[in-house]
């Protein structure tokens, strides 16, 4: 970018008084904060002599590489190094077909690799869709050498221009990177995808200089020279610069940033850079970070053997186009022996002695210094001559080193306290940095977390008690608002049959209201009752409720396929009608069906008849005749009941009640006749 100096330049008397000051002090990343690079795995082709069924894609010669010649000026702002390609069409798409399998005898996982090549890259970086089943691993790598990986069932998330970012491989120095998949099996492929969307062509040589001893450095854009970090003594400033290397839809860019403290001392790796640098979610996905890119003498050539780069992005936080700020957070730590800067609030005044921390052209650290002048509005303007509007600026007058296209982002300093983040500037004479203390307001939350803060997240009830088929819930609630998002994963031990739902839970500061967590008893034919253990995992960057423990949720099933009850009260009572006969019985609780069952006394069960019915009592209609049993058997859901104790009765049907009405009658006649 270039910074238009002088335009609309607006004095602003009266705002150097009465400041409020919010300081931090500096600090460190130890031992136990900073992150050590992990070992690098070696290649599973290499390790089967399988190299040669890499499938290698060639990129076409670069017809433009829309980049500046040394003899143009280089406009200061984030520096392009880079620009973006795509496959040829027949690579487009699902590659998972078109790579060649190798089978590990050992094991039965499948490997398969792919390399591209980009002539006259001087770098490469390469974006990817995946999906990977548990247990799929991807390595990037150049020339057989590991640079990073991509594993554990993870998806990339798939992109447009808008605003999803690609999953990014780390830069490799080359004009070729390589991509190895490996899967947990051959039939893993079934529910695997890879696609390669694009590849970063570098045409600028983002490697040391490797030049000879000096402690100014002639810049190769400039009139004026550079000063080597190493050369000033700035206290642990020095270590809390890196260089950052991002990608945009506009290709790949290079700006410097500064690692900074907070006032609870967490060491949360908050991360200060320009808003021309990094504005959008998605760009910061795609961050790198250089660590101890610097010479460890004034006059000499020897880098600094701590020399590191983290990858994986950052979390973007804040950023304001009006103070050309932007705050991240990291996530992934810096090295051990980072630092991390302290700042300060307070409003900056005309006439005071600053200085900076910078990678300018994204070579090795820098120092520039000067002297502020009074505040004015700046219009910091792109190649593609779209400009952003930087509010009451800190100008400064340089009188030691220079800024140029990579140094945009880095921070202007008093002491050990950053006040400002360089928004642009004319190389050897001037500079133009974004006030902290107009963006402190929106970042204070993160900075300045003020008092220690314990938060609980409660759970209500503790015990739930399920009927088969049923559901049953509890609450997820926080003691107080987040100052970060706080997600609360959810997960069962035990019975399989019972299930969360949701598995997964956001509070965020915006809408931190309780969860409701529903648990589910998923009918099945057994009749064992169960049992499962709700347990559940934080994870958060916010201090107040990282480490807490969450109280478990213990939950019982009660089986509905027990069966019911042994029916009682069974009694059986002809009617009127002949043959017919009512069967009653006791309701018995939960039973959905009853059976009802009679026999000649002569007979078994075996032969039984029977009738299904719903309620309490039945009519047998047919034509009983004699001596008979009936037992009557509750069921539920499929399920029978211990059949009740055998009740007799004596049934007359239609010819025996017919012949003993006649055999009345003809009783009644005879003894009538003997009467008269």
């Amino acid at each position: 970018m270039r910074a238009t100096l002088g335009v609309l330049l607006v004095a602003l008397a009266g705002l150097f008084a009465d400041a409020a000051e919010a300081p931090a002090v500096a600090g460190t990343v130890g031992p136990g904060d900073g992150v050590t690079p992990p070992a690098m795995p070696a290649l599973r082709l290499a390790q089967l002599a399988a190299l040669d069924t890499t499938l290698a894609i060639t990129l076409p010669q670069p017809a433009q590489q829309q980049r500046l010649s040394p003899s143009e000026d280089q406009p200061p702002g984030p520096l392009r190094i880079g620009f973006h390609r795509d496959l040829p069409a027949e690579y487009q798409g699902d590659l998972t077909d078109r790579l060649q399998w190798v089978t590990d005898p050992e094991d039965g996982s499948v490997t398969a690799a792919v390399t591209v090549m980009s002539p006259t890259a001087l770098g490469m970086r390469m974006a990817i869709r995946a999906h990977l089943p548990p247990g799929g691993t991807i390595r990037f790598f150049r020339a057989e050498e590991v640079v990073g990986t991509f594993e554990d069932g993870r998806a990339a998330v798939p992109s447009d221009p808008e605003d999803q970012p690609l999953w990014w491989s780390p830069s490799v120095d080359g004009d070729t990177i390589g991509l190895e998949i490996t899967l947990p099996s051959r039939e893993a492929l079934a529910e695997s995808a890879l696609e390669l969307d694009r590849i970063a062509h570098r045409f600028r040589d983002m490697r040391p200089t490797r030049m000879n001893p000096q402690a100014l450095r002639q810049s190769d854009h400039l009139e004026c020279s550079h000063v080597e970090i190493a050369c000033r003594d700035v206290g642990p400033i020095a270590n809390a610069v890196a260089r950052i290397v991002f990608e945009t839809t506009a290709g790949s860019f290079v700006c410097s940033g500064t690692l900074m403290n907070a006032t609870d001392q967490a060491r949360t790796p908050y991360f200060m850079t320009a808003h021309h640098c990094v504005s959008a979610q998605r760009v910061a996905s795609t961050l790198e970070a250089l660590w101890f890119y610097q010479y460890t003498t004034c006059s000499g050539s020897t880098l600094d053997d701590r020399f590191s780069r983290t990858v994986g992005g950052a979390d973007l936080l804040a950023t304001s186009e009006a103070q050309d700020s932007t705050l991240l957070r990291l996530r992934r730590r810096p090295p051990a022996g980072a630092s991390l800067a302290g700042w300060n609030s307070r409003v900056v005044g005309q006439g005071e002695r600053v200085y900076g921390v910078h990678h300018p052209g994204g070579a090795e650290k820098k120092y520039v210094a000067g002297i502020t002048e009074q505040g004015a509005h700046y219009e910091i303007c792109g190649e593609d001559d779209e400009c952003i509007f930087v509010s009451d600026a800190i100008p400064t007058d340089t009188e030691d080193g220079a800024t140029e296209g990579g140094s945009s982002g880095s921070g202007l300093f008093v002491g050990e306290q950053l006040l400002g983040v360089l928004s642009g500037g004319d190389g050897c004479f001037d500079a133009a940095y974004g006030r902290f203390s107009d963006f402190f307001p929106k970042v204070e939350r993160w900075l300045n977390p003020g008092p220690a803060r314990v938060g609980r997240i409660t759970v209500q009830p503790t015990t739930l008690e399920i009927p088969e088929g049923g559901t049953r819930s509890y609450d997820l609630r926080l003691s107080i608002a987040p100052r970060e998002r706080v997600t609360v994963s959810i997960s069962r031990t035990g019975d399989p049959d019972l299930t969360p739902q949701p598995t997964s839970v956001h509070f965020t500061p915006e809408d931190w209201r309780p969860w409701r967590i529903d648990v589910s008893a998923r009918e099945d034919a057994d009749a064992v009752d169960g049992s499962a253990t709700i347990r559940h995992e934080v994870r958060t960057d916010d201090t107040a409720y990282q480490g807490i423990r969450v109280a478990s949720v213990a939950v019982y099933e009660r089986d509905n396929d027990h069966p019911p009850a042994q029916v009682t009260g069974v009694s059986a009572t002809p009617t009127e009608e002949p043959g017919e006969l009512r069967i009653t019985w006791d309701d018995v609780p939960g039973a959905d069906a009853y059976i009802v069952e009679w026999r000649q006394r002569s007979q078994g069960f075996a032969a039984q008849r029977r009738r299904v019915v719903r309620g309490a009592t039945h009519t047998v209609l047919s034509d009983l005749d004699g001596a008979y049993f009936v037992r009557v058997t509750a069921t539920r859901d499929g399920l029978h009941g211990k059949p009740s104790k055998p009740v007799s009765f004596v049934a007359e049907g239609q010819l025996r009640r017919f012949l003993h009405g006649w055999r009345l009658e003809w009783l009644l006649d005879v003894h009538s006749a003997q009467g008269s």
